[in-house]
């Protein structure tokens, strides 16, 4: 009986969202790999593809992301890849790429079974079903179980969803042998670019933030810290990364546990670096000191805003303060400080976007993202935005639209699309070009880092700066900044 096979694809996603490497896309730079760039491995495809293994099924990744690969070439290597089935996974930005690439496979091979997972399907199966007829499967949620049952068995119904969330600790590593390391990397404070993984310790998330869509459920699964271990160590003696990256929803969530993860990481002693992202509420000195010994070099918070009540709209359930606190911590130990901020809450007003450029800078932060809210299929701020009244209006159902980066599919009654779109533009400016920040980034540059990934904020903010002044010495942006509002 001939053996089965399966091609998995991560569709690029980079000049989607941030459109920074849009020209490499181009037909004269087809053959271009970026090199001086962030990226992962994907982890959630690596997991799928070690389920279909140990049923005895060939697989093949296809990672477009690390090569920014144009829909052709993807699938001219999944046609070299003789598939029987094709799977995709893609949160909303690149969905429509992702649905792309399976129709363009379709009509080349019609014989080939498509199955599409992640976030944006998992929201939206039905929806997803109706408006792709080169979709053949839809995989809600984990996808382990599904995906070996899609294979093997070929089931009648369309979407499936796993019958009961896994024990993690019998799941197969993931199948790290099925890509290429060279291509993964991020940057590293002292460092530059390194090589780098990632891996998650548990899955499942208690907290409920109004913007976010819980792809696992509310209860935390844990893996054996026995079992975490031994993976940092075979995968940095096999890949040769030395940054691991966690990607639980909150690394923190059980500050034992943490601690006893980096009692191991210290005990090892392996020189590598890790990072995670977590909450201001479930960090203590105690676990901050404890992580930096492990190798923790940086973690991030979801701050989201600088004003309580939008916080407070966000359910985010975490005080100003504690953010103050863990950040206070995290310089006084030696941990690079790092933030994420939304703007476009409900009832979102200039003086509230103000009040959030002011609480980034009062902090001790070095790094920032800044987000505009995109309100995604399946989050309690869809719905909001949906309906009449909710402080917040969603201005467009174009997936290709919903970015979070230069692009706006929302306005609040005081902030328009473009008012969101100028604020992003202006939080980063000032932010980035402080004189605390410009310090930080010029001691990390004579220290011997002299990757242009690390510095880009700050290049982008100075540059941007000059142009936006510029522009509008001729032509001031159309609203009356409030009281305290900054050029």
């Amino acid at each position: 009986m001939p053996e089965t096979r399966v091609t998995l694809i991560r569709p690029a996603y980079t000049s989607v969202v941030y459109g920074f490497y849009r020209p490499l896309l181009s037909r004269g730079h087809r053959d271009a790999t970026p090199k001086n760039r962030e990226i992962k491995p994907p982890l959630g495809l690596m997991y799928l593809a070690s389920a279909l293994e140990a049923a005895g099924v060939h697989v093949e990744i296809i990672d477009a992301e690390s090569e920014l690969l144009p829909a052709e070439d993807v699938v001219a290597r999944v046609m070299a890849s003789k598939p029987d089935f094709v799977g995709i996974t893609s949160t909303t930005p690149e969905f429509h790429i992702a649905m792309d690439i399976l129709a363009r496979v379709k009509a080349e091979a019609p014989e080939v079974v498509t199955m599409a997972g992640g976030a944006h399907v998992s929201a939206a199966p039905q929806q997803s079903l109706e408006e792709h007829p080169a979709l053949d499967y839809i995989v809600i949620g984990e996808g382990e179980e599904s995906i070996r049952r899609i294979v093997l068995e070929r089931p009648r119904e369309r979407v499936l969803r796993s019958s009961a969330y896994c024990d993690l600790n019998q799941l197969a590593p993931p199948a790290r042998h099925l890509i290429n390391y060279d291509h993964y990397q991020s940057p590293e404070p002292g460092m530059g670019l390194v090589k780098t993984d990632v891996l998650e310790t548990s899955r499942g998330c208690p907290f409920r933030c109004a913007f976010c869509f819980h792809i696992h459920q509310k209860e935390v699964r844990f893996r054996d810290v026995e079992s975490v271990i031994a993976e940092i160590e075979k995968s940095h003696r096999e890949t040769g990364a030395v940054l691991f990256n966690f990607f639980d929803d909150t690394f923190t969530v059980n500050n034992k546990r943490a601690i006893a993860i980096c009692d191991e990481l210290i005990r090892l002693d392996l020189g590598c670096r890790f990072y995670c992202f977590t909450r201001a509420d479930t960090l203590s000195r105690e676990l901050l000191e404890k992580m930096h010994r492990a190798g923790f070099s940086k973690t991030t918070l979801g701050i989201e805003s600088g004003n309580q009540s939008v916080l407070d709209r966000y359910r985010k359930g975490t005080k100003l303060e504690q953010y103050e606190r863990a950040y206070r911590w995290m310089v006084d130990i030696g941990i690079e400080t790092r933030g994420s901020f939304i703007l476009g809450a409900p009832y979102e007003t200039h003086q509230t976007v103000r009040d959030s450029i002011n609480f980034a800078r009062k902090l001790p932060l070095y790094k920032v993202g800044v987000n505009i809210l995109t309100p995604y299929p399946g989050t309690e701020l869809y719905d909001v935005a949906t309906q009449a009244g909710g402080g917040v209006r969603l201005l467009c159902q174009d997936w290709k639209e919903y970015r979070r980066w230069g692009t706006s599919v929302v306005e609040t009654d005081e902030l328009s699309a473009a008012d969101m779109e100028y604020y992003q533009k202006k939080f980063l400016r000032e932010f980035y070009g402080s004189w605390k920040v410009v310090f930080y980034h010029l001691k990390q540059f004579l220290g011997g880092n002299h990757s242009y990934y690390f510095y880009r904020p700050v290049i982008y903010a100075t540059r941007d700066r000059l142009i936006t002044g510029i522009r509008e010495f001729f032509r001031p942006h159309r609203f009356t900044p409030p009281t305290g509002e900054r050029a």
